[in-house]
């Protein structure tokens, strides 16, 4: 029983969605233009330590920071995001066993940092064919690096055509590509080993 529960938890959670994304149809994208939002990124560092009193929830700091501006910071250093033992905060109880911690049910509240970067969204506009028909929509990317983001525009400037894939049960669905990460396919023959092993036994 725990084999089976492993095998669809990694089936469902790991490696379903690249399995969906194989099902969507190639097509031609044209960029009609291009919007870049510069923002902030967030991740939360835990450790399987105990967080102080008076704390504030990860849950709750995170969002307030997403919400600040790196225009508005730049001008006013109070509307900066927090950072060192400011940006200290806690998860619940059941996140711990996520960051496989020991004695998890001694911490009620898990320590964590929280580290931003400012990071960068390109939308873009593009039109695509299905069928006959000429459709439009709009793509979204996340940069890390303005280097990264600035290249991605170059390939992706107005007029510019490649390929994408739509989504055929929601057409205005588009990704630009449906790559395959090999080492989520290792965890998933990882995890199905000990299912064949004992479907062999039996």
């Amino acid at each position: 029983i725990i084999s089976l529960a492993i095998f669809f938890g990694v089936f469902f959670g790991v490696n379903y969605p690249e399995i969906k994304r194989s099902k969507y149809t190639p097509t031609i994208c044209q960029s009609q233009s291009s919007k870049t939002i510069t923002k902030y990124c967030c991740d939360i560092d835990c450790t399987c330590e105990k967080a102080s009193s008076g704390l504030p929830k990860c849950e709750t700091l995170v969002p307030q920071t997403l919400s600040l501006s790196p225009i508005g910071c730049n001008q006013n250093s109070t509307l900066c995001p927090k950072s060192g033992s400011d940006a200290l905060c806690y998860v619940a109880y059941d996140e711990c066993y996520n960051h496989k911690c020991l004695y998890c049910k001694y911490v009620k509240q898990q320590k964590c940092q929280m580290n931003c970067d400012t990071c960068y969204d390109i939308i873009l506009n593009v039109m695509y064919n299905v069928g006959q028909q000429n459709k439009n929509s709009t793509y979204t990317q996340n940069f890390k690096s303005i280097d990264d983001a600035n290249k991605f525009l170059n390939d992706h400037g107005p007029n510019n055509i490649f390929w994408c894939f739509y989504n055929p049960s929601s057409i205005t669905e588009i990704i630009l590509n449906r790559y395959f990460t090999g080492w989520r396919w290792v965890v998933f023959a990882l995890s199905a080993l000990p299912l064949f092993v004992c479907l062999v036994t039996l």
